[in-house]
């Protein structure tokens, strides 16, 4: 943990809230309506990379309360004119969402994915995406006494595996 917070130091000051979407190459069909399920582990569990509208409904009313929540996400993240456009269509419908729900996203735009990691670390409330690199992520946030909003996750389990000195977490489908 030492290491990570020497290499990846807190923001100051902290963001309130970061919401990461797993955008790019695996954004293939209307993933906010419907489950996309990007493939199947070796252990025959599912992985998603997207949450649907649903998904986010499980925390609806946590993420009312959040007022501001700046959007980590690359669009263009190993794609291709489709999964761009598809990328797209995704952020627009949760950028939609959110404003119906009273809170204002915005959206920080292309970084480099070590700067979108160093911040959205530092978050005080992290929505996690799908994916390896956003439950990273969310570990970090938590192992820093942020909190950590999940969409699906009350239908869901969570086995928190130790790796080290960070929590890696891997989802039963």
């Amino acid at each position: 943990m030492e290491v990570l917070d020497e290499v990846t130091p807190l923001v100051e000051p902290r963001p309130e809230a970061v919401m990461h979407l797993r955008l790019g190459d695996i954004a293939k069909g209307d993933c906010w309506k419907n489950d996309c399920i990007s493939s199947k582990l070796r252990s025959g569990n599912k992985l998603q990379y997207q949450f649907t509208e649903k998904d986010y409904d499980t925390i609806r009313d946590e993420l009312k309360d959040l007022g501001t929540i700046t959007i980590v996400a690359n669009p263009s993240h190993l794609s291709n004119p489709s999964t761009i456009a598809w990328s797209e269509k995704y952020i627009n419908h949760v950028m939609a969402y959110l404003r119906r729900l009273g809170v204002c996203p915005v959206y920080r735009g292309i970084r480099d994915a070590d700067d979108d990691f160093a911040f959205a670390t530092s978050a005080k409330v992290f929505v996690q995406g799908g994916g390896g690199y956003s439950r990273f992520m969310a570990n970090l946030v938590m192992k820093r006494g942020g909190r950590v909003l999940t969409p699906g996750s009350k239908h869901r389990s969570v086995i928190i595996v130790p790796f080290k000195d960070v929590l890696l977490a891997s989802r039963l489908w």
